[in-house]
């Protein structure tokens, strides 16, 4: 008998830990599509290029640019007594003359630009370590220039660069060199788009190409890499010039660790970083042109406008018969584009056409939030999206007149990345695109202001990505303040992947941070990127997955956002999902919608349910019973709650063939927990067969008279057990007390067993 109590005893401790430790399978992560970094260990690895004077001109000693992106990570190193020699090399030569180091010199932590012409002349430039920053060298005239993001930080007199008196031809590094083991200059962190000009770039020349990538052509380009080449321990010179470089792991008295520098997915130029500020008076930017000489013969009657907005303060009162083209411009001109007004009564953000009489589309809007508004004409019909949802459409014919265009005209607010198309949008490119930075050479993309400038009393040119230098659109800020009107944008967030599959680490992210729940949220497919995994708490405002993207979220992950919920790629989710939305009884109100994955759609019919969260779990049973269950399970937990008069909520369940977890789609039947047993609902047999959608992916169920809420479950099984339901808190490490109940039971089971065997025992 002792050993039967030990073996119950055995069983339910080896359940219950089971049971508490248990957090599921890591789905696997894979690498995607888009831009290459190298990174650097800060220990071994370094590139080695070519003699400094068979790569560049023979004016380079006095004459010559580099620039390059860097995201300094970990601590540097300078060997004492400390000088810009003696720090770690970003990029230079060897033996050292000149170049870009990192390090701390007199108690200043820099990048700094330096060049030796019989002294070290050196520029210190601040940086935020794993942040991205774009830094340039530019000597020319005897003196020396560093740039920071496109605004020159210093200068400082330097004469030619002075070089060995053996005849000795110093060889070019990147990313670092080892002399000997003291003398160890490797860089820690990442770099990419790196240039070497044989001519002093302007600061004009430096801002305008910081974004663009098609630079090969250019005849003073001496050699150019990109990045691109994703694996393998050689470093392609893009200009067709041949002066590819070599990666290396360690060299003499350091021994290599085994691994170069790494390909990494590169987040030098993802966004937003800046946004330009209006101040709804008199601010604009001029860009000087009409629409035909941005879009070519067919503007009138095929274009598409994307800007977003973050407007502040009231807008201008208009009444019939003036219309929005007298409102506060976004973008556009008199005759057709996107402004703020109050017409007649009603606040809008309004897409407008002129086709002889000014067609428009209202967009309602929130003050001191950010919005991404896109208009697309075309085929006679004018369409209004906001944050990638189609708003409305109208028939509108060619326009009419054509001006110039401005930006931000009388507008009060933020402005960022405004795109100009010659084309109409699909929605479905306007979603992919909304929550990113895009690369300025897309097919039919006219003009794009990525707004990423930073403040600089000199500059008053708003720079055009999208065009060659010598066509490009650039604007004119008029009545601003270059000096301080550009301002960090918070309008969207991208994830990278670059540092892990890890949703809360903010490396992996554009803004450097983890998101939260006022944030806007893309999810993109960038190669040697990391799939992102949720495995805790995880939030957002509106959030997109963008075609050929993937999200996981494992069985101890939770995902809330209260905003939009747009999947154009994968979801897959073995978590939890959460919305809260405001059902007011109206019309239906989906959750989760808009994409793959399927909604859950509420109808109040004409009940106010008020604000109403859906929490969603997948991929587990939704009861401890032996009935198998759709691998879906809803809880509803509405503010207000109808009764018995009312004619109760519309509900329609939405689920993929991957969920049905042995259930048959035309036998399924929905039920509602009543506290003590399951309840069936009646199914809507208006809807598809028998109130079921089975043909195509995602399936759905639709019931009515819904009257109770908690959980549900879809289930073939008639009359399920009535046993505890699985939890579906959003909590990620909480035990499910269902599943601790179901390990009672398995004790009571047990105890029950040996009771009878053992009056059994006494009777014989």
């Amino acid at each position: 008998m002792k050993k039967i109590y030990r073996l119950v005893f055995i069983v339910f401790s080896l359940l219950t830990i089971i049971l508490l430790f248990s957090k599921g399978d890591t789905p696997l992560v894979f690498a995607y599509n888009g831009d290459y970094a190298l990174e650097f260990d800060g220990t071994t690895d370094y590139i080695i290029l070519d003699e400094t004077s068979s790569i560049m001109a023979p004016t380079w000693v006095d004459t010559k640019t580099v620039s390059l992106w860097i995201k300094p990570t970990g601590t540097p190193f300078c060997l004492a007594p400390a000088d810009v020699a003696r720090c770690d090399n970003i990029f230079g030569d060897r033996a050292r003359w000149w170049g870009i180091s990192r390090g701390d010199i007199g108690g200043q932590d820099r990048i700094w630009i330096w060049n030796y012409d019989g002294d070290y002349d050196r520029i210190g430039v601040e940086y935020t370590v794993d942040e991205w920053a774009h830094i340039t060298l530019v000597h020319d005239g005897g003196v020396l220039y560093a740039y920071k993001n496109g605004v020159e930080v210093g200068q400082t007199p330097s004469s030619t660069t002075e070089q060995p008196n053996t005849g000795a031809l110093p060889i070019l590094y990147i990313g670092g060199m080892i002399i000997n083991s003291s003398r160890n200059y490797t860089f820690e962190g990442a770099i990419d788009e790196l240039r070497i000009w044989n001519t002093a770039r302007t600061g004009d020349e430096i801002r305008r190409d910081m974004y663009r990538t098609d630079l090969g052509g250019d005849p003073n380009l001496a050699a150019y890499y990109t990045m691109v080449d994703g694996s393998g321990t050689s470093l392609t010179d893009d200009t067709g010039n041949g002066w590819s470089g070599t990666l290396y792991d360690g060299s003499g008295t350091v021994p290599g660790d085994g691994a170069y520098a790494q390909w990494v997915t590169s987040g030098a130029f993802t966004g937003p970083r800046n946004a330009l500020t209006f101040d709804g008076i008199d601010d604009q930017v001029s860009l000087g042109t009409n629409t035909f000489t941005f879009l070519g013969s067919s503007w009138a009657s095929t274009k598409s406008a994307e800007v977003w907005i973050n407007p502040v303060g009231p807008p201008p009162v208009i009444t019939s018969p003036d219309g929005a083209a007298l409102g506060d411009q976004v973008i556009g001109n008199g005759n057709w584009g996107i402004a703020r007004a109050q017409i007649d009564g009603e606040d809008r953000i309004w897409i407008y056409n002129n086709d002889g009489g000014e067609d428009r589309i209202g967009i309602p809007y929130t003050t001191d939030e950010w919005a991404q508004i896109a208009l697309t004409h075309d085929g006679g019909t004018l369409t209004a999206y906001k944050n990638g949802v189609e708003v409305g459409s109208i028939p509108s014919g060619n326009t009419g007149t054509d001006t110039n265009l401005v930006i931000g005209d009388l507008f009060g607010g933020q402005i960022d990345e405004v795109r100009l198309w010659s084309d109409a949008r699909t929605q479905t490119e306007i979603q992919d695109n909304m929550f990113a930075s895009i690369a300025h050479n897309e097919a039919g993309l006219a003009a794009y202001y990525r707004m990423d400038q930073e403040n600089d009393s000199s500059v008053s040119t708003v720079y055009d990505s999208a065009q060659d230098p010598t066509t490009a659109h650039n604007g004119t800020m008029n009545n601003m303040a270059p000096a301080s009107d550009w301002t960090t944008s918070t309008a969207f967030t991208t994830w990278l992947g670059g540092d892990s599959s890890d949703w809360a680490s903010g490396g992996n992210w554009s803004g450097y941070a983890v998101p939260t729940s006022s944030d806007n949220v893309g999810i993109k497919n960038y190669l040697a990127s990391n799939t992102p995994v949720i495995t805790a708490t995880a939030s957002a405002n509106n959030l997109l997955i963008a075609s050929s993207a993937t999200l996981n979220i494992n069985s101890g992950g939770s995902l809330r956002a209260d905003g939009l919920w747009i999947n154009n790629g994968t979801l897959n989710n073995s978590g939890t999902l959460q919305q809260q939305q405001a059902v007011d009884g109206t019309a239906p109100v989906q959750f989760f919608a808009d994409g793959n994955y399927g909604p859950f759609t509420i109808d109040g019919n004409g009940f106010n349910l008020g604000d109403t969260m859906i929490t969603v779990r997948a991929l587990a049973n939704c009861t401890t019973g032996p009935e198998a269950t759709v691998q879906r399970c809803i809880d509803i937990t509405p503010t207000n709650s109808p009764t018995t008069s009312d004619p109760g909520s519309i509900l329609t369940f939405s689920f993929l063939n991957s969920e049905l977890n042995t259930n048959a789609c035309n036998s399924l039947l929905a039920y509602h927990w009543n506290g003590g047993g399951w309840d069936e609902l009646t199914r809507d047999g208006t809807f598809g067969t028998d109130g079921r959608q089975c043909s195509t992916e995602p399936y759905q169920l639709k019931v009515t008279g819904v009257q109770d809420f908690s959980p549900f479950m879809l289930t073939t099984a008639n009359n399920p057990t009535a046993v505890t339901l699985q939890t579906i808190s959003a909590t990620s490490n909480t035990v499910p007390t269902a599943l601790l109940a179901a390990g009672l039971m398995t004790m009571s089971t047990f105890i029950l067993l040996i009771q009878r065997r053992k009056k059994q025992t006494q009777h014989i």
